[in-house]
């Protein structure tokens, strides 16, 4: 056994990933007397790289290694799709005034009280609306054209991403004041080229204005909700993002901003290249920051801060998982009422509670609300497309 194959086996238990061969090497280690020290050092060691920058402690620490310990060995099987397709997110570890969580195995409980109203996660659904007013419905479109527009063809791929192509010799200025919008409703998410080659990936409840030409000088869109953006390069044209609290300027990066309506504030977080974000304070003065790579600014009451940026975290929703880090519950449940396009009601008082952790988004609602549970500090009841929230 060696130290570094130990810990990439607990990388790929902690991120849920592991194949049914991996997960008896595990454990057969796990269970081995002859390595037990050892196994404990070694996975004390690796959950602090899980988790930097987490100050859980020891006793947390100690809490999760008592349940690796604590589970059983698996019996292999002879095929093998098993239970591994069924997995949730169900360890989860308490920390002082918050909950730690990671994405682990079990089979669903038939049995628990929401298997007879379950919510099923979004998926890919949107609707594209024309310069002249018509909407399309992307998700029942079939793969291929859609239609053309201002010189470009707009035509749906077979992964569903919404993709625009110049068509030689039909190319039309006159479409820089035809405006397309891209929409997707709670529980949808969608994919989309621009004009420019630029990827645009749209998360639940957003939108994004575009012109079906971009002009000479900018290229210029406008956000509600959350986006990731790899900008196409082109010193000549700075692409513009414009939300209803900043301005974002770059030349040609990756960036994610998420600028909900119903938030307190705007993220947005850089990964690649340089953006400029501008702010205009109630009074018209001007405030402006320049992020580097693994920056993240917030505007809050418009004002602008900046601080460290986690990739893995600001890209989580387009991942595929939800992941909180120090988060109230109040927040959790309005990222979970986009996804699931539910309702949350609240009785009693619940919103101290705060949980860092990380769960397929992928998983029907019900799955994530068994794993906070766990914490015994918080029940739901879900009734129709209500979930309510209660101590």
């Amino acid at each position: 056994m060696s130290a570094t194959r130990l810990k990439h086996l607990f990388r790929l238990y902690t991120e849920d990933s592991m194949t049914e061969e991996e997960t008896l090497e595990f454990f057969s280690y796990v269970h081995d007397p002859v390595y037990a020290g050892v196994v404990k050092q070694i996975l004390g060691s690796s959950m602090e790289e899980e988790i930097t920058g987490k100050d859980l402690g020891f006793p947390v620490q100690d809490r999760l290694l008592a349940h690796i310990f604590s589970r059983d060995l698996p019996v292999k099987r002879k095929k093998s799709i098993s239970w591994l397709k069924y997995a949730a997110a169900v360890l989860f570890v308490i920390s002082i005034g918050s909950y730690f969580f990671f994405n682990k195995f079990h089979i669903p409980d038939t049995q628990h009280q929401y298997s007879k109203n379950n919510i099923q996660p979004g998926k890919n659904k949107a609707i594209l609306t024309l310069a002249d007013g018509s909407n399309i419905i992307l998700d029942d479109v079939r793969e291929g054209e859609i239609t053309r527009q201002a010189g470009f063809s707009i035509s749906k791929k077979s992964n569903g991403q919404v993709v625009y192509t110049a068509v030689p010799n039909l190319y039309n200025v006159k479409g820089t004041n035809a405006i397309n919008t891209i929409s997707t409703p709670r529980g949808g998410q969608y994919q989309v080229v621009l004009p420019d080659g630029s990827k645009v990936w749209l998360n639940a409840a957003s939108s994004l204005k575009f012109p079906a030409v971009f002009a000479a000088g900018q290229r210029k869109v406008e956000l509600s909700g959350e986006a990731y953006f790899e900008v196409s390069k082109d010193k000549t044209r700075p692409f513009i993002v414009n939300t209803g609290k900043q301005q974002v300027e770059v030349l040609g990066t990756h960036f994610n901003i998420s600028s909900y309506a119903e938030e307190s504030s705007t993220r947005t977080d850089l990964f690649e290249g340089a953006v400029r974000v501008t702010v205009l304070s109630g009074s018209g003065q001007k405030q402006e920051v320049v992020l580097k790579p693994a920056q993240r600014s917030i505007v809050q009451d418009n004002k602008i801060s900046v601080q460290p940026s986690v990739e893995k975290e600001a890209l989580a929703w387009k991942e595929g998982y939800f992941m909180f880090n120090h988060e109230s519950i109040e927040s959790i449940m309005r990222k979970v009422a986009r996804w699931y396009d539910v309702e949350i009601l609240y009785k009693g008082d619940v919103q101290r509670e705060t949980f860092i952790g990380r769960v397929s988004k992928y998983e029907n609602v019900a799955e994530l609300l068994k794993v906070l549970e766990r914490t015994e500090t918080i029940h739901f009841k879900i009734e129709g497309r209500k979930i309510i929230v209660s101590p």
